[in-house]
């Protein structure tokens, strides 16, 4: 809430002559709710208040904003990185990071090698679901993502449906299972992950 408050504090008393400094704006929210607000706080920032502004942001798609918006220009730290070494080299480049370094750190700071891989194949499925909004609106992208949720739905409702209308036996379970298991859905195969 905390938060909240202060963001709200900057966006109703900015002025084109304000410096304003956002990190990680959208944490403690869900993704798509962070999302849809840091992007709209960093829209209206450079849109309607004109003023100076950073904003540090793990939501890559933010940087989109710079193809739409003069006044927005992206930055990133660089990093080297190899299949075994992480490495920040503390110097800011123009442009958006080319890649995101959550696993990198997760693996030095010594997380269990069974959560980085849960975690590599969840970030594979999601990456799987969305289709690169560089080549296609967000607004497109959006209804991508929630055709694929009501359909995953329906498919979970059928299952779910089906298994309340028959008796059920250890083949039967196996059955359902199995459809689940086999479906294309990208909603249903997230949450089966």
């Amino acid at each position: 809430m905390s938060e909240m408050l202060e963001t709200s504090a900057i966006l109703q008393c900015s002025t084109p002559h304000s410096l304003i400094l956002i990190d990680e704006l959208g944490r403690g929210t869900s993704t798509y709710d962070g999302f849809g607000l840091a992007w709209s706080i960093s829209d209206h920032i450079a849109r309607e208040i004109n003023a100076y502004c950073l904003f540090a942001t793990h939501f890559h798609e933010l940087t989109h904003l710079a193809a739409e918006i003069s006044s927005v220009v992206n930055y990133h730290v660089s990093a080297m990185t190899s299949h075994d070494s992480f490495t920040l080299l503390f110097k800011v480049k123009p442009g958006p990071c080319d890649q995101s370094f959550g696993i990198h750190v997760a693996e030095l700071a010594n997380f269990p090698k069974h959560v980085i891989e849960v975690a590599k194949r969840k970030i594979q499925v999601l990456e799987d679901a969305t289709v690169s909004s560089s080549m296609v609106e967000d607004t497109e992208i959006s209804k991508k993502i929630k055709l694929d949720r009501k359909e995953g739905e329906d498919i979970i409702d059928r299952v779910i449906q089906e298994a309340d209308e028959v008796e059920m036996g250890g083949d039967r379970i196996a059955s359902l299972i199995a459809q689940l298991n086999e479906s294309e859905n990208l909603y249903v195969r997230f949450l089966l992950e």
